[in-house]
């Protein structure tokens, strides 16, 4: 059971004279952009009283990820129609899987470790061609300009609703990585941004990632293979801290007696 069912359960246990519902609409491996686009195209019709936000790690992992286009320009080039910009640095897009015997390998090229290395090396000399600048420097895919612009796009989508936003921080746990300061500070850079865009848009923040982290054990709250997919102990306390956090945060009607 997901921390999503487990906090419709403890909710409709409250018994304040409310149903509630909820719906997750996260997918695997997005990041905010990606859900923001999600929402904004696929699910404009749905309709709910409460946005929350809980991320953070994909977009990390998005920061650290380089190109010629962050997700945002290759998202405006392909709807503005100026894909043809992005086509004269990148090239043609893999093929389909029923193209021809030449076009299955190159598909298989694009897997190699190496193949996507020296792409990248011919990439950069050919955006210096196309741009004609004396460097061409590649971007960050998910800078951090963009998430902030991201949690704006959520905040707007819950206003046109007339719902409420809640912006919550996604639990990390870094313990075990070697670098563990380099990767806090990374962390705590996007957390600081989500907490500082919440109070100037005026909307709840929860720090979750604090949160959990100041469970007796936070290993305990993950798979021992990852560091942000729980287990059953963590849906548990996550679901738990998400009810405190809305109540706190005065998001709930008062309980029944």
């Amino acid at each position: 059971m997901t921390w999503g069912e487990k906090l419709e359960k403890l909710l409709n246990t409250r018994r304040d004279g409310w149903t509630y519902e909820v719906v997750n609409t996260g997918v695997r491996g997005y990041n905010s952009f990606q859900l923001l686009v999600l929402h904004s195209m696929y699910l404009k019709n749905l309709e709910y009283d409460l946005l929350v936000l809980y991320l953070n790690a994909n977009d990390m992992t998005a920061n650290g990820e380089y190109g010629p286009f962050t997700y945002r320009e290759l998202f405006e080039a392909k709807t503005g129609g100026r894909w043809n910009e992005v086509e004269k640095v990148m090239g043609v897009g893999r093929s389909s899987d029923g193209a021809t015997l030449t076009a299955r390998l190159q598909n298989r090229l694009d897997d190699s470790t190496l193949y996507r290395g020296l792409t990248r090396a011919i990439v950069n000399w050919r955006g210096k061609r196309v741009f004609g600048q004396g460097e061409f420097k590649f971007k960050r895919a998910n800078p951090i300009e963009d998430y902030i612009k991201n949690l704006e796009g959520f905040h707007d989508l819950a206003e046109e609703r007339n719902a409420q936003a809640l912006f919550t921080s996604e639990f990390i746990y870094t313990v075990i990585h070697a670098n563990k300061e380099l990767e806090l500070e990374h962390t705590m850079e996007f957390i600081n941004a989500m907490r500082e865009t919440a109070a100037r848009l005026g909307v709840p923040f929860c720090d979750t990632y604090q949160m959990l982290n100041e469970y007796p054990d936070p290993a305990e709250l993950v798979f021992p293979w990852d560091i942000v997919h729980f287990n059953e102990t963590g849906t548990d306390v996550l679901s738990r801290k998400m009810v405190e956090c809305l109540e706190t945060n005065g998001l709930l009607p008062p309980r029944a007696h």
